[in-house]
């Protein structure tokens, strides 16, 4: 389990990340902490950064609040999803798709298997995704 909340005495955001079958907990303060979404084993903190560059961070953590990789990307986002190995953000008018390793949850078969040049994308929304002609066509068959 891991959930959020603030306290009078500090700025940043308390996330704390709790192991119910063991009855342990380990927090992490994060600055400017903007929302988190969790998906098995992992959570994603989505944080804006303080340096003034306008960058906003996706920070993917373990079960015990570890971070184990993150990005820096130049999109704000508003909405944060992830699944075991894809974080989803969006703003007002892209997304990014980020196709992350977990360090432990890949053998060196798995590894050789991941295409390596195709892990992260950017998608706008007026933009025509390639293959999509093809998708229009099959749905017309299906009402024909």
């Amino acid at each position: 389990v891991v959930y959020t909340y603030t306290r009078p005495d500090r700025a940043e955001t308390c996330v704390t990340f709790w192991d119910t079958a063991n009855n342990e907990h380990y927090v992490k303060y994060i600055k400017y902490l903007m929302g988190m979404v969790a998906s098995h084993d992992h959570c994603v903190l989505s944080v804006r950064t303080d340096d003034g560059s306008g960058q906003f961070g996706l920070i993917i953590c373990n079960a015990i609040g570890t971070p184990v990789d993150s990005k820096y990307i130049d999109l704000e986002p508003l909405h944060v999803t992830m699944t075991n190995n894809h974080v989803l953000a969006a703003s007002k008018d892209n997304l990014y798709l980020w196709h992350f390793k977990a360090p432990k949850a890949h053998s060196s078969i798995e590894t050789s298997a991941v295409k390596s040049d195709k892990v992260e994308k950017i998608y706008h929304v007026d933009d025509s995704p390639t293959g999509s002609a093809d998708v229009f066509r099959e749905g017309d068959r299906l009402f024909e």
